[in-house]
């Protein structure tokens, strides 16, 4: 038996197990091809399995704010809103204004707009 682990939500996940992790951009492919065939399937059902697909929409932004926040908050190297923007396609300045919220770091002893 396999002990478990509390995952960031509290539940009782695996542990890390080489064998079945994917890397990230192999991960988000198969990301993209799922949600390419729920498109395919939402398109021949009724308009209720549209309102459960826009609802991802929704999801997915949430996903990009924890992932910014999460980078932005790397304790061995932060990202910078440069760096943040570059891999959204938008300036620093948007990519600052739109994810600002959660990835702020502020330096020790610093006023908000001292954000790095």
């Amino acid at each position: 038996m396999t002990a478990t682990v509390p995952d960031v939500a509290g539940r009782d996940v695996a542990p890390y197990d080489s064998k079945r992790y994917a890397e990230p951009a192999d991960y988000l492919t198969f990301v993209r091809r799922v949600l390419r065939g729920a498109g395919q399937r939402v398109g021949s059902a009724d308009i209720e399995a549209l309102r459960e697909m826009a609802a991802l929409r929704d999801e997915l932004e949430g996903c990009i704010f924890a992932a910014v926040a999460g980078l932005r908050n790397d304790p061995d190297l932060p990202a910078s809103w440069e760096d943040i923007g570059k891999a959204l396609g938008v300036t620093r300045q948007q990519a600052q204004r739109r994810y600002g919220a959660v990835g702020g770091i502020r330096q020790p002893g610093g006023q908000p707009g001292n954000w790095r």
